[in-house]
């Protein structure tokens, strides 16, 4: 199965097409995120820095596939985005 990682749509092949040349099918398609490296350099998580982005949604129905129940871990609800967004986070101990 393939994962295109950093797919740029302006860029000449499509992710489909590329799945085919090498013969696999598509798991995933996660676009180019700049904000994740801007993000990993502050010692911060996407999630924290841009719970809405492209990334993040393109990454959770990636993560339901490879793992139902880390997909269940993440953060849903407002409550649960708030406490992130404030720093927490839900999986970590302590």
């Amino acid at each position: 199965q393939l994962v295109v990682n950093r797919h740029d749509e302006a860029g000449g092949l499509a992710p489909a097409q590329i799945a085919q040349r090498f013969d696999l099918p598509l798991l995933a398609t996660l676009p180019d995120c700049h904000r994740l490296r801007a993000s990993a350099n502050h010692g911060h998580l996407l999630l924290q820095d841009a719970p809405r982005d492209p990334y993040l949604r393109a990454l959770t129905p990636l993560l339901a596939r490879l793992d139902p129940a880390l997909a269940r871990a993440l953060p849903r609800g407002w409550r649960e985005k708030l406490v992130l967004r404030l720093g927490g986070l839900p999986w970590k101990t302590k």
